[in-house]
């Protein structure tokens, strides 16, 4: 990721991946990407999500101890063992508290407020998946495709192709 020098405006190119489950490095897919569309956003719709994103830290943090605990979590389980699974929660929260607070505080840009308060995009995306492109011209033909009639796979029904792309510098 080069963020938040790049990050998921509307235009944006962006790589495919499987998820964290499967792929905890977020490596991402060499073979699909996709074009970022979502939607604009108000200052205060974003000013939560930063808000959220901060408190949502110590969660991660935590499920990254806990997955580091796991055969410890499943032999107290087994065994029944309430007070050692409450002790090993409370400790690990406690770390998780403790290195969330070493992290800055996460805020978006300037230019990501002025992106998602007028063209839009899925800031949520940001820090996730890899953007390493954009579209430059031709957003329209980019809201058609999002138009387009898709089936149950949410693949669209017509293939839709690419025909002509230029690559800038």
């Amino acid at each position: 990721f080069v963020y938040p020098k790049y990050f998921h405006k509307k235009g944006a190119l962006s790589a495919a991946r499987q998820g964290d489950n499967v792929n905890p490095k977020k490596e991402s897919s060499g073979c699909q990407f996709y074009i970022v569309t979502g939607k604009v956003y108000n200052d205060s719709t974003l000013l939560s999500m930063e808000r959220q994103m901060n408190e949502n830290k110590v969660n991660v943090i935590f499920n990254t101890l806990a997955q580091k605990h796991m055969k410890e979590i499943y032999k107290m389980r087994k065994a029944n063992d309430e007070n050692g699974l409450y002790d090993l929660q409370e400790k690990l929260f406690a770390e998780a508290q403790e290195q969330a607070a070493k992290q800055p505080e996460f805020r978006f840009t300037s230019e990501q407020i002025e992106a998602y308060t007028t063209v839009g995009g899925t800031p949520h995306l940001d820090g996730e998946y890899t953007v390493f492109g954009e579209v430059t011209e031709g957003l329209d033909v980019v809201d058609k495709i999002q138009q387009v009639k898709t089936d149950r796979s949410d693949r669209p029904e017509e293939d839709v192709k690419i025909i002509k792309a230029t690559i800038l510098d």
